[in-house]
């Protein structure tokens, strides 16, 4: 800690190698000044457009509550979580191997720097002055299964004179995906439902004196996923690995979801400057970042909790086949089922998030120095331009549109919806 009026934390680049920090995220993860877990979004703790990215949290005062500024100007938030806080994504700043230092200032600074330093400032420096060139190549691996990788190409070229300097770096990151069913023993079973495929139908009258919920096939047993009478890795109590809630087999979501998403990133920054004069020096930097984050979903959910009216040709069937009076029923489903080990001939469709996101920043300024008597004044004027662009897509398994027409008994081959005309299908006789 230098001597400041504020509590000043400073971490060289010595001490970012010393603790392997090969990106910004490494150096965030290791400050104990920062708060919570979400240093590096990952699926869970990113489930909105900040998965893949960096940010820092200090005293645990909010995403947006901390100044970030590189070489001592403001960057401007370029995302937003959850609760609508705006943040800088870390992650997209500046390559790992031009970093020179992080200046961090652990105390609310609002009085300087405005309501965005309330939680303190972190201060990004680049190594402006770096002569000759330097590569690095990093490779990591997950050490229990080996799967996961990640694999960071970086470089920085620079060029100084006496009256100028030009630095420009790059990195290109390649960080291949970990699932949560890859370590099943350590985090399985963490996401479950209730609501499988083929799915739960919850009469909703009085069609028997204790009416269970039956599975579409008619028969007395019930669950969620492939495993329809929980044999899958049965144990002694009679029940399937996953148990059961009040009978019900549990579908593990979980297990489709990634611990460490697949990721691309590259990088570019760099800074020039320029002594005019003894006086006047002109300097400017750039950076652009593109990122690209895959996000593997489970097969959806159907949370509309459709009711299927007594006049669907199926349930009239059903009825029938049991000599009872047909009654609605409330579905409880997932349109489409399969595992994370099903071919694609269980599992059609793609449910992928794909996120796409690239930023581009410029900065041009002077810096002048002006003589006044015994006295002198510094005047460092600048303009700083930023730009992010992100496009996220999620595939999504069913079409709502015609899912509705099938809950009222419209939805197959045949079928007039506008004319309420069934096809043969719904007949039992095609």
């Amino acid at each position: 800690t230098a001597d400041s009026p504020s509590p000043l934390s400073i971490i060289n680049h010595e001490e970012m190698d010393a603790i392997g920090a090969v990106e910004i995220k490494d150096v965030v993860a290791n400050m104990t000044y920062q708060s919570g877990n979400i240093s590096s979004s990952n699926v869970y703790s990113g489930g909105d457009s900040s998965s893949g990215n960096t940010n820092v949290n200090l005293r645990n005062l909010g995403l947006g509550s901390t100044l970030i500024l590189v070489n001592g100007k403001r960057t401007i938030a370029d995302n937003n979580d959850n609760s609508g806080n705006g943040y800088v994504d870390l992650s997209q700043l500046v390559p790992g191997i031009a970093l020179e230092r992080v200046e961090v200032v652990k105390d609310g600074a609002s009085a300087l720097y405005g309501s965005d330093a309330i939680a303190g400032v972190v201060n990004f420096i680049t190594r402006d002055n770096f002569e000759g060139a330097e590569i690095q190549i990093d490779y990591t691996q997950d050490d229990e299964t080996g799967d996961q990788t990640d694999t960071l190409i970086s470089g920085i070229f620079g060029i100084a004179s006496d009256r100028g300097s030009v630095m420009i770096s790059a990195s290109h990151l390649d960080r291949e995906p970990l699932q949560y069913i890859d370590r099943l023993d350590d985090f399985g079973n963490s996401g479950l439902s209730t609501l499988g495929q083929p799915g739960r139908y919850i009469p909703l009258g009085a069609m028997t004196p204790n009416p269970n919920p039956l599975n579409p096939a008619g028969s007395s047993t019930f669950g969620g996923g492939p495993d329809l009478d929980c044999n899958y890795g049965i144990d002694g109590s009679g029940q399937g690995t996953l148990g059961d809630i009040a009978g019900f087999c549990l579908y593990d979501f979980s297990s489709f979801f990634p611990l460490v998403a697949q990721q691309e990133q590259q990088k570019l920054f760099g800074t020039a400057d320029y002594e005019v004069s003894d006086n006047i020096k002109i300097y400017g930097e750039f950076g652009f970042s593109f990122n690209e984050y895959q996000r593997q979903n489970s097969l959806f959910p159907d949370v509309t909790f459709a009711i299927i009216p007594t006049h669907h040709f199926g349930l009239i069937n059903d009825a029938n086949r049991r000599g009872v009076q047909p009654v609605p029923y409330l579905a409880l489903q997932r349109m489409l089922g399969g595992n994370i080990y099903s071919s694609l001939a269980d599992r059609p469709v793609d449910t992928n998030t794909t996120t796409k996101r690239d930023s581009f920043r410029y900065q041009l300024g002077t810096e002048i120095d002006l003589a006044f008597g015994n006295g002198s004044w510094s005047m460092d004027a600048s303009v700083t331009q930023s730009r992010t662009r992100a496009n996220s897509r999620t595939r999504s398994d069913t079409v709502k549109s015609k899912t509705d027409l099938a809950y009222v008994g419209l939805g197959g081959p045949g079928c007039d919806p506008v004319n309420e005309t069934r096809g043969s299908g719904n007949l039992g006789t095609g």
